[in-house]
């Protein structure tokens, strides 16, 4: 699976490849957390409170993949593709 996060117009973070932490982080079209970029550096901030335990999810909204990429985060308000 690709799992790319874009830091700058230079850099990448590719969560296939381990060590860093991008692949612990999974999408759903009902996140319980974002993403954001700030000085180079990719932050994860919570939506709401998070259960020790519960998967952290992102909405990817725009991918690498293909625009027909089902999504299967099972969300009520599931779009059914990865990318919006």
């Amino acid at each position: 699976m690709l799992r790319i996060c874009e830091v700058n117009r230079h850099w990448s973070l590719d969560g296939s490849r381990g060590g860093n932490g991008t692949h612990f982080i999974n999408h759903s079209c009902s996140p319980n957390a974002f993403m954001q970029i700030l000085h180079d550096h990719i932050l994860f901030l919570a939506l709401r409170d998070i259960k020790p335990g519960e998967e952290i999810t992102i909405d990817y909204q725009q991918t690498l993949h293909s625009d027909d990429k089902r999504c299967i985060c099972g969300a009520r308000n599931c779009r059914g593709t990865i990318n919006r």
